[in-house]
């Protein structure tokens, strides 16, 4: 049977868009007493009614979860187009804490006192002669020392070889004694050069940075004084540089020269010394001053010239950079810039290289994102208004919540299917981003800092029109709550979950590892014969290979094996019910000799029209909404009553088509409270929004034209949900 369909037209002459015949109405209104709606005590003596039953309560509870689960829904989307305003607008990132390289063999034979009476004196007898070699200290406690090497190979040998060592040394004096006075050859010896083979970085071959340690005699001083021999400690890195007022950039040598004779000082010195074009170019040493830092971590430093009246002083940037970028740097790119903290403790000195900085995200498409701005308004509307009718239930008496995330349910796969698109139009971005942090977090590689709220209302969106899909296609009502808490379990135990695997991680190791890598910039030419050295800097994004993605992803996608075994269950309790049920018929079947009719009407003619007007309800006939059963993402609810033998819309169908009563009068679409309130205010009618009268438990088959003053704002606010015929 085709049912009857309701042209909506624009009218210019009524208000009033006529549909198929009238209706008759009542003057007593039914109320929704079974099923899902309490009825609420309001004395003592309202007997059974006031006690809700036990599958009753539980009901509202489940909808109060289900609230819960629509607000946090709305809230991830605002945090993701609020985390998206800022990366459009490049505000600052917070300060943190990444890699610290420890020489901590080296902290330990330093001793507590003096270097004079340090361990690393003893192993040479006291003797301050210079030497003509490196001092390799190597073992847990430095039970290991030699004169030549470490005790097993390392990769970075030509780094810490003798002559390179002395090499650093030899440059730093000759090219920085116009101002480090101390380094002078007149006040200053080098009596060997320390290679701690515990350390950091070289361990972890690190060939664009590390430490060096230099024993050095005062010659000023007696061999009996404290501070005859004083330590020289040199961290190293080479990063790049830029000089915006000479439009110059490049790669530099950047040091920082601390110089202590005893460890129980608290106030050591430290000095900045950048040889431009290192690696790439010999050791061209010039002293400099710390002027600021950036709030992106940029050291701002200022040359010591030699002559002042030749050499004007230039400003310089430097910091150390490493990440990814996607097209160019300055339209998708992921980067850390970052310094070593200078400790005023000299253990601490010794011991610790800790990078310090700041990471600077840029996406000159992040704007796509703000598509989550429209998904949380329309929530956050609709839970407004769910709000009221739910507080004007109250004042009634009867508790009724309905399905917070019906309005959600109804648009996951438009929402999906706009994410997907922003993705698109962001050259998967927010995605690739999301897998290099969790590939770094599980491979322990390195540290990426994302904004997650943006992908995590991405990924949420996608989820969840995934799990409306597997609803829909196995024709089962899936648990908001159940697939949202499945999510933020995947979600948020990415790493925990992926570690699980074995395979995950290879390959994320892998992966990570290799693009790490990548930052180590590689030259044609052969730059060994000036510097073993290697410089560091961010390159381009690699890994964008469907595998490396998929086993990113695979613990979110893991989640699905719930929602599968729930679908099965849900199945067989089902057929469970189905094989116990006893038939029972609510309604006794029509008998032609039952029912009174005109003699000249025969009775299949009569029953015939009872069939077909008892097929849909006045509600459906004069909305156009069937109220059919949902799957998908979707609470269990159900559309139509059965009282007395008549089929009625329960509250619960006719909130899910979209529908609340105003003041008891009207039936309104909740999609169009924004645009009535609008025409209210404006006094302008700049679209057509239509009502349908409501008298007791009838809807009208009179679709009301709304002009300005159709409804008031006193009406507005009574919203309610009631059984419609």
């Amino acid at each position: 049977m085709t049912r009857p369909a309701i042209k909506r037209g624009n009218s210019d002459k009524g208000s009033f868009k006529s549909a198929q015949g009238s209706t008759t109405s009542t003057s007593s209104t039914r109320e929704d007493t079974t099923g899902f709606t309490i009825r609420i005590a309001k004395s003592k003596g309202t007997g059974p009614r006031g006690s809700p039953s036990r599958f009753q309560i539980l009901h509202l509870m489940h909808r109060l979860f289900v609230v819960l689960t629509a607000t946090s829904y709305t809230f991830a989307a605002i945090e993701g187009v609020v985390m998206s305003i800022e990366a459009l607008e490049g505000n600052a990132n917070p300060t943190l804490q990444f890699a610290t390289y420890e020489t901590l063999l080296m902290r330990q034979m330093v001793g507590v006192t003096t270097i004079k009476e340090s361990p690393l004196m003893k192993i040479l007898n006291n003797d301050v002669t210079p030497r003509a070699d490196t001092l390799y200290i190597d073992g847990v406690d430095g039970d290991y020392v030699s004169f030549t090497s470490c005790a097993s190979r390392i990769a970075l040998e030509a780094i810490y070889a003798n002559a390179f060592q002395r090499s650093i040394y030899a440059a730093l004096v000759q090219q920085t004694a116009y101002n480090l006075t101390f380094l002078d050859p007149s006040e200053s010896e080098l009596i060997a050069p320390v290679v701690d083979c515990t350390s950091s970085a070289i361990v972890l071959e690190d060939a664009s940075a590390g430490r060096f340690f230099y024993l050095v005699r005062n010659k000023k001083r007696s061999l009996d004084a404290d501070d005859v021999v004083y330590l020289l400690a040199l961290s190293l890195s080479n990063q790049g540089y830029v000089v915006p007022s000479r439009g110059e950039k490049g790669s530099a040598g950047v040091v920082t020269v601390a110089a202590f004779h005893d460890l129980r000082s608290q106030d050591v010195e430290h000095h900045f010394v950048v040889s431009l074009g290192f690696p790439f170019e010999q050791l061209r040493y010039q002293v400099y001053e710390y002027v600021t830092l950036t709030e992106d971590s940029y050291w701002v430093l200022r040359n010591v010239p030699r002559d002042k009246l030749q050499e004007v002083p230039r400003i310089l940037f430097t910091a150390s950079r490493t990440g990814f970028y996607r097209r160019s740097e300055i339209h998708q790119s992921n980067v850390k810039n970052q310094y070593w903290e200078l400790h005023k403790d000299p253990l601490d000195v010794v011991g610790y290289y800790q990078w310090t900085g700041v990471p600077v995200l840029i996406d000159n498409w992040a704007w796509v994102h703000l598509v989550h701005i429209y998904f949380a308004v329309d929530v956050l509307v609709q839970l407004v208004i769910l709000l009221f009718v739910v507080y004007r239930n109250w004042q009634q008496g009867k508790l009724w919540i309905g399905d917070a995330f019906v309005r959600i349910s109804h648009t996951l796969v438009i929402r999906g299917f706009a994410v997907l698109i922003t993705w698109y139009i962001n050259n998967f971005w927010a995605l690739l981003e999301y897998c290099y942090a969790i590939g770094n977090i599980v491979s322990d590689v390195e540290q990426v800092y994302i904004h997650p709220d943006v992908v995590r209302a991405d990924l949420m969106a996608i989820f969840l029109m995934l799990s409306d899909l597997i609803g829909k296609a196995t024709r089962e009502r899936l648990d908001p709550v159940l697939c949202f808490v499945l999510f933020l379990l995947g979600f948020e135990l990415s790493p925990k979950i992926l570690r699980w695997f074995p395979a995950f991680v290879a390959v994320l190791e892998d992966r990570t590892l290799s693009d790490y890598q990548l930052g180590v910039i590689e030259t044609v030419e052969d730059i060994s014969i000036v510097s073993p050295m290697r410089l560091w800097d961010i390159h381009p994004m690699t890994n964008t290979d469907p595998t490396f993605i998929f086993v990113a992803l695979a613990p979110i996608l893991l989640m699905f094996v719930p929602i599968f075994v729930y679908i099965i269950l849900r199945k067989l309790w089902m057929l469970h019910k189905a094989t116990r049920a006893v038939v029972v018929n609510e309604v006794r079947p029509f008998d032609a000799k039952r029912v009174r009719r005109p003699t000249n009407v025969s009775g299949t003619t009569v029953i015939t029209k009872q069939l077909r007007e008892s097929r849909y309800t006045q509600f459906e006939i004069a909305t156009g909404g069937e109220l059919k059963e949902y799957y998908g993402l979707i609470t269990d609810f159900e559309s139509n009553r059965v009282i007395k033998g008549l089929t009625f819309a329960s509250a619960d169908g006719i909130y899910s088509n979209g529908f609340v009563i105003v003041d008891r009068q009207f039936l309104v679409a909740t999609s169009d409270i924004l645009a009535i309130l609008a025409i209210k205010i404006t006094r302008i009618r700049y679209r057509n929004v239509y009502v349908y009268d409501v008298d007791g438990n009838n809807v009208q088959k009179m679709a009301r034209l709304v002009y300005p003053q159709t409804l008031s704002f006193r009406q507005l606010r009574h919203l309610n949900i009631s059984v419609l015929s």
